[in-house]
């Protein structure tokens, strides 16, 4: 996040203007099948599978359909947890 910093002219203290990260805007909007596909780095196919299995989306008309990306991020993790394999922090999987 960028800070800029000010003086207030009424207060001797100075005032912290922020501006919101790249990355939390763009969780913030909503986004195509291909902007799902690509945060979630799967193909668009698989994009289709979620949507059968209960994905939120907001249709626009038959065609079209649109999702709230920070919701998607959301059911995801809920649907399939923080699946790890191995020991955290591990580079071998857990073989050592």
């Amino acid at each position: 996040m960028k800070n800029e910093v000010k003086k207030n002219s009424i207060a001797s203290e100075p005032v912290v203007e922020t501006m919101p990260s790249a990355a939390s805007e763009s969780l913030s909007r909503f986004g195509t099948k291909r902007d799902v596909a690509a945060m979630l780095q799967m193909s668009i196919r698989s994009v289709d599978m979620y949507l059968a299995s209960g994905c939120p989306v907001v249709k626009l008309s038959q065609r079209r359909c649109r999702f709230d990306l920070l919701e998607v991020r959301e059911w995801f993790k809920k649907q399939y947890g923080q699946q790890r394999t191995g020991r955290a922090g591990s580079k071998s999987g857990g073989q050592e």
